[in-house]
């Protein structure tokens, strides 16, 4: 995947086009979130097109959902470069699935409590909450910073997001905390 150019489209107002790629690129990825949520915002990136086109979406809430739908396939993009780097490559002793010490570190530190070994039949899904949670963590970042440009301005949508990226954080904890 070209980053640079999926980025260029993105500055040059087609963010249709680089979805598109962007589809096209994460069917790579075995991590089928990750694809969900490419195609939930380009399912969002058409809906507020045709809203627009029937003339029944304010100016002001077309602009707020295509920021919306850009800084979210942004965040996303270095994300699914490296998701599709890995599935090209074979596992390498650095990647987290082969170096037991820093996973463990790195699980401790989301369950807050210490970690001594991994049961190997739940290794997998265990990797997969730690990248779902690395994900909803930069989705709050994304969003917090957000909240912060806006200030005492701050739409809804973004509290809104704040609080969902939060609940699924805790979600992914309390699945994490269930399979040690």
């Amino acid at each position: 995947m070209n980053k640079e150019e999926i980025k260029k489209l993105i500055a040059n107002g087609r963010i249709d086009k680089a979805l598109d790629i962007l589809i096209e690129e994460v069917n790579l990825i075995k991590d089928e979130r990750t694809r969900n949520d490419f195609i939930l915002q380009s399912s969002r990136l058409m809906r507020i097109l045709r809203e627009k086109n029937l003339g029944i979406a304010s100016p002001e809430n077309i602009s707020i959902t295509l920021n919306q739908i850009t800084n979210g396939v942004l965040s996303m993009i270095d994300e699914v470069d490296d998701e599709i780097s890995k599935s090209k490559k074979t596992d390498s002793p650095g990647t987290i699935e082969n170096n037991d010490e820093a996973l463990l570190s790195e699980l401790s530190e989301i369950i807050g409590r210490e970690v001594s070994n991994i049961p190997s039949e739940k290794r997998n899904s265990i990797i997969h909450q730690i990248k779902l949670y690395r994900i909803n963590k930069q989705n709050l970042e994304s969003a917090e910073e957000a909240s912060a440009k806006w200030g005492e301005l701050v739409p809804p949508i973004i509290l809104h997001r704040i609080k969902d990226e939060k609940e699924k954080i805790d979600k992914v904890i309390n699945q994490l905390k269930t399979l040690l």
